[in-house]
């Protein structure tokens, strides 16, 4: 992990940031720790998170929002954004209950959208 990450996660958490880590490896994806989603991820792994354990995929489906919006993309089709986390993670299919679960965790909105 980058040094400058120690302060702020020890600012955070105190002397629980080790043991909350390794709780949650993906609590490092915060976006104020400024460490890349896949540097989280590879930690994630190397300490045993399965590939498909619901910790990684709501990390990486925020990651995807969050790039999509740094794009400048307020909305995002939900296939799409399903199949570029699979991709992300390398899993073989999400499902919509993946996003509803997300969707009570932060707050993100889903919405059917008629286009046409």
């Amino acid at each position: 992990l980058p040094l400058a990450a120690a302060m702020p996660l020890y600012n955070r958490f105190g002397d629980l940031a080790v043991d909350v880590v390794r709780d949650n490896p993906y609590l490092l994806a915060d976006r104020s720790l400024e460490i890349p989603f896949a540097q989280v991820d590879q930690l994630a792994i190397e300490l045993g998170v399965a590939g498909d354990d619901p910790q990684r995929v709501e990390s990486a489906l925020i990651f995807e929002l969050d790039h999509n919006a740094d794009n400048g993309h307020v909305f995002l089709p939900e296939q799409k954004l399903l199949s570029a986390t699979a991709a992300l993670i390398g899993v073989g299919l999400l499902r919509q209950e993946h996003l509803e679960v997300l969707g009570k965790a932060v707050r993100i909105c889903l919405e059917c959208v008629g286009i046409g």
